[in-house]
């Protein structure tokens, strides 16, 4: 039942941060609007992701945390998430500004070195599946400066890592089981 939750709010969420990036022409798709396939896309994105966690080298070790400890994180990345579509026409600045706001959190929350890895694992592939499923035509970013993809699409893949981290740490407690 948790996974099924968790792939529609992930699913939910994610499609109205990517409809945003249409409103805002920081993306398109062809034909214009925005295609059914996105929902169960973003939908399995966040379960694959909170799983990967799960099975990553060392999360084992991490402790669970609770509902709340859970949220803020969410939160964050979704603030994140908002913030890339009326930002996107100052992308080093944006980049920048998501990387300098991960780093800061990455330090207030002690990061272990497998949360750090897994965060960098998450930048890399999100980014690198974007860019092929860009490369294969069916989305563009209207202004990208690193290959098809924006710049500053890997730090937000970090606060996405961050997020995802957090719910398969409350996954691994009893508030949810």
């Amino acid at each position: 039942m948790k996974w099924a939750l968790l792939f529609l709010v992930g699913a939910v969420a994610a499609t109205l941060g990517d409809r945003g990036h249409v409103a805002f022409s920081v993306l398109s798709y062809p034909g214009g609007g925005q295609p059914l396939w996105v929902f169960p896309q973003m939908g399995l994105a966040g379960v694959g992701l909170v799983w990967g966690w799960q099975v990553f080298p060392g999360s084992s070790r991490e402790s669970s945390v609770s509902l709340s400890g859970a949220v803020v994180p969410v939160l964050w990345f979704l603030g994140a998430y908002g913030l890339t579509s009326p930002l996107s026409p100052w992308p080093v600045a944006l980049c920048l500004g998501l990387l300098g706001v991960f780093v800061v959190r990455a330090r207030l929350e002690n990061l272990p070195r497998p949360a750090l890895l897994y965060c960098v694992a998450v930048a890399a592939a999100g980014t690198a599946a974007e860019a092929i499923i860009s490369g294969l035509g069916l989305f563009s970013y209207t202004s990208p400066l690193f290959g098809p993809v924006p710049i500053w699409l890997p730090m937000l893949y970090l606060h996405v890592a961050l997020a995802t981290r957090a719910i398969g740490c409350l996954f691994q407690s009893d508030v949810v089981s």
